[in-house]
């Protein structure tokens, strides 16, 4: 073992020329070391060609790659990548006969196939097969923790949409960070000397909505102040404003805000005159707006006003390999230091974080980052607590590990005998998506011209939904969802 603790931070490598281009040829699912003893294998990624092996161990000169972690045997496991009947690339892990055993997902395996989300922990290391994005270490995150191809996608979707100037919508999972996503948008663009300016729709009162949106003059009504309100669209005036939860906001509201969207000026209350207004709208859905369309509960008007462009925030399941360092993250805010502090006070933690990190990697976290957030700060509690007294806790902190069931990604993306996704599929399917004309002949030979039909077979290619996809659809070929048959 290494005579000091692991660092608080995991290593992230460079980025190549082209984000996008490594985004559609680059993907490649590797082993990556989120957690470990032996500091220097932190942040590590093991790739492997089809007929190629690999052995990890403790013994230096007895296997490939040897990690200083006293819980590994001398030969601990072997790593092989074969093609399978179908000719897709599989990896197999085996035990080789080790003392502390080999988990997949939290469970003991003897010999078991790897598929992309597995999280495997040999010893006290913790590993997640999956695909890793890359970006340089100089550059900045936008606050955006993690190495996931999700997270690296995103901070390049932010980027390219941030120069110019159009509104956008973000969709995603309740607590996946959309208004983090909004806010590097914001910081990213000309914008960003201006106000950027954050409101939820559900919270606005429905009979105060123009004075909430518009402003008021003085003494405009019953009550009004002598000085009148500007409202938040005048606030955000050379700015950002972003609308959270558009998806739920009435059909008054949305009837409001297209007025605006349109003719870019406002009213406030009591006023005679308009006023221009210069304002980046970005809004911010979980639920899918084409479908509340379909189902007359959102208009089709401020849908197409808004999508101009779009992202699509990923949930914290889709990137599991970065919940170790999320998780960290936010305990670092209550334990300065992190699992440094943490193991110069107790070394004997080692086994604690590592099976307490496995709970937290294959749990399905309904909430995303926010409910991370919650548990890293209800676990900074309980490890304090139990470092004053001299000891861990026997079990892990978070409630999650202790009154609800472990959830494995296996379970909710694939069985074990599923394939890996051919990575010929994989590129082929992002060419397709690139050009309206092979999109369109596609769809038609591979799904009978059904948009829907064809969103739900490339959906799994694109590490998207089939609704993301769909949406991806009427971006590329300009087909309005109104217009699908």
């Amino acid at each position: 073992m290494d005579s000091q603790p692991p660092g608080s931070a995991i290593k992230e490598t460079r980025l190549p020329p082209s984000p996008s281009r490594a985004l559609m040829l680059g993907r490649r699912t590797g082993l990556h070391v989120v957690w470990s003893p032996d500091r220097s294998m932190m942040g590590r990624t093991f790739y492997l060609q089809p007929g190629h092996s690999l052995e990890i161990g403790r013994t230096k000169d007895v296997v490939k790659v040897p990690i200083a972690d006293d819980f590994l045997s001398s030969r601990h496991v072997l790593l092989e990548c074969i093609h399978d009947s179908a000719g897709a690339q599989r990896w197999l892990v085996t035990d080789l006969k080790s003392t502390n055993g080999v988990f997949v997902n939290g469970r003991r395996c003897v010999k078991d196939k790897l598929i992309r989300g597995d999280v495997l922990r040999i010893g006290a290391t913790l590993c997640v097969f999956d695909f890793v994005g890359e970006r340089d270490v100089n550059e900045d995150n936008m606050g955006m923790v993690g190495v996931s191809l999700a997270i690296a996608d995103i901070r390049h979707q932010v980027r390219r949409i941030a120069k110019n100037d159009n509104n956008a919508l973000i969709f995603g999972e309740t607590g996946s960070g959309k208004e983090l996503i909004a806010q590097a948008m914001h910081d990213q663009s000309e914008r960003k000397g201006g106000p950027y300016v954050a409101i939820n729709c559900v919270s606005i009162n429905e009979n105060l909505i123009e004075s909430e949106l518009f402003g008021y003059a003085a003494h405009a009504f019953s009550g009004a102040s002598s000085k009148g309100h500007s409202g938040y669209f005048r606030r955000a005036d050379g700015g950002t404003l972003f609308l959270d939860e558009i998806d739920k906001s009435s059909v008054r509201f949305q009837r409001v805000l297209l007025r605006v969207l349109q003719n870019r000026v406002v009213q406030p209350v009591g006023a005679t005159s308009d006023f221009p207004v210069n304002v980046r709208v970005v809004a911010a859905a979980n639920r899918d707006l084409l479908t509340l369309i379909d189902n007359n509960e959102f208009q089709s008007d401020v849908y197409y006003r808004l999508n101009n462009a779009h992202l699509d925030a990923p949930s914290l399941r889709e990137r599991r390999v970065d919940i170790p360092q999320l998780f960290e993250h936010f305990l670092s805010k209550k334990i300065p230091g992190g699992w440094r502090t943490i193991l110069d006070r107790d070394w004997g933690s080692v086994w604690y974080i590592s099976d307490l990190l496995e709970k937290l990697c294959c749990y399905n976290w309904p909430g995303n980052v926010r409910e991370l957030g919650n548990e890293a700060e209800k676990t900074a509690i309980a490890i304090d607590e139990s470092l004053e007294r001299g000891a861990m806790p026997l079990v892990p902190a978070p409630e999650i590990c202790l009154s609800r069931a472990v959830t494995s990604y296996r379970c909710v993306r694939a069985d074990a005998d599923q394939p890996d996704l051919d990575p010929e599929r994989i590129v082929s399917y992002q060419q397709k998506y690139s050009d309206p004309v092979l999109l369109q002949e596609a769809i038609d030979s591979e799904a009978g011209g059904s948009i829907k039909k064809f969103a739900e077979l490339s959906a799994p290619y694109l590490n998207k939904t089939w609704e993301g996809a769909r949406r991806q659809i009427y971006r590329v070929i300009g087909k309005r969802a109104d217009q699908d048959q």
